[in-house]
């Protein structure tokens, strides 16, 4: 059974989440919203669940929250995703995994948070690093590299280069925020779920490509080409994102511009 009829459902309200609960993020609002409409519609194993730009519409969030609904609602093990199948109904009385109760940012409002401060961070990376910094970028890119010649099993090499731009920046406040991005995306479960769709074989080697290209902005000193280059490489993240639910293609689009 296919779900199809357009009922407004929209967020619980307060009455219904309970006022005493901790804050939850929008994401986990909207899990829960598509929790009820499954109840609504007497949803059962299996069934297919509306289409990702539907729930938006039903939910009245962007289509970015409504991914990382779907992601959490996997996480709990109440969906399966598909790829160009959709959500399907894994355990319809599964009950919310503890995912949905924490501060963990949902990947796709990670990746904008890192879209606005890292181009940044390259920029004065450029400007101030010094030798011992470049080293420890050329040792992250090792790392990487190594990283991705022995399985993708880990991703420190690519947090690390990230890290060091930060602390390059000379900026205490910019590296702070973007060890929390990375200390997030690494305890969180949202991001691994998100990942096992991506295909790392070329999504890594691409990043390593990209980090390259950085790298060599920033050893030179051109700042305008280091913000560049790592805006590119964030627009590229977020592409991946995207492709992890199926093409976008104003993403792609816009993408590809940068380039």
């Amino acid at each position: 059974m296919v779900a199809s009829k357009h009922t407004a459902v929209g967020l619980p309200d307060k009455a219904e989440r309970g006022e005493e609960r901790p804050a939850r993020r929008l994401y986990a609002e909207a899990a829960e919203g598509v929790r009820l409409l499954m109840q609504a519609r007497g949803l059962s194993k299996g069934d297919r669940l509306p289409t990702e730009m539907e729930l938006a519409t039903l939910l009245d969030v962007s289509r970015a929250t409504v991914r990382e609904a779907l992601v959490a609602l996997e996480v709990s093990g109440t969906l399966a995703m598909r790829r160009n199948a959709g959500a399907i109904v894994r355990d319809p009385d599964r009950k919310l995994s503890d995912v949905l109760t924490t501060r963990e940012g949902g990947p796709f409002e990670q990746i904008e948070v890192r879209r606005l401060v890292e181009p940044q961070a390259a920029l004065l990376a450029a400007q101030h690093r010094s030798a011992a910094n470049l080293e420890a970028m050329t040792m992250a890119l090792d790392r990487m590299h190594t990283e991705n010649q022995t399985g993708f099993l880990t991703e420190y090499g690519d947090r690390d280069f990230h890290l060091e731009i930060a602390k390059a920046s000379g900026n205490s406040v910019l590296l702070s925020t973007v060890e929390d991005l990375w200390r997030m995306r690494s305890e969180g479960q949202l991001w691994p779920q998100l990942q096992r769709s991506i295909d790392l074989s070329l999504a890594r080697p691409r990043a390593e490509c990209e980090h390259a290209r950085i790298f060599s902005a920033i050893l030179s000193g051109d700042a305008a080409a280091a913000h560049a280059a790592m805006t590119v490489h964030l627009a590229t993240v977020r592409l991946e994102l995207e492709d992890a639910f199926g093409q976008d293609p104003d993403a792609k689009q816009h993408a590809a511009r940068l380039r």
